[in-house]
């Protein structure tokens, strides 16, 4: 298992957050919310709460929004692997920063590739 060094702001729903979109891709707020509490139901999950955590996750480039879609971003992505430390965000960056990540708006298809129109789908793609 990969050591993840955290920041003091990281909760252990925002490691669940993380997890659950890593595994499952895409989902919006109340799809990952109703995810989340069913897998684990002690987790602090109120409304107000768990937007906070999701805004602080996309303030840090963890999490990518495109419409009403949340998915996990590369840097999540590496942070999950080990690649990347919270706990020295301030002073390194993320492989790959300038890469792109983008989900679909039409589809929810996710990539790094930089493209401006999902493969699947041809929907409009927001690059991160």
């Amino acid at each position: 298992m990969p050591v993840r060094l955290h920041a003091e702001w990281l909760t252990q729903t925002d490691e669940r957050v993380l997890e659950t979109l890593d595994e499952t891709g895409p989902l919006t707020r109340p799809q990952l919310r109703a995810t989340l509490a069913n897998l684990s139901p002690l987790l602090d999950l109120s409304a107000d709460g768990f937007d906070e955590r999701c805004e602080k996750l996309v303030a840090h480039d963890l999490l990518v929004e495109n419409d009403d879609l949340v998915g996990i971003s590369t840097t999540g992505e590496q942070f999950l692997r080990g690649d990347y430390h919270l706990a020295d965000a301030a002073t390194s960056e993320p492989e790959d920063a300038d890469s792109g990540y983008w989900i679909c708006s039409e589809c929810g298809t996710t990539g790094t590739d930089g493209a401006a129109t999902c493969p699947v789908c041809d929907g409009d793609s927001e690059l991160r």
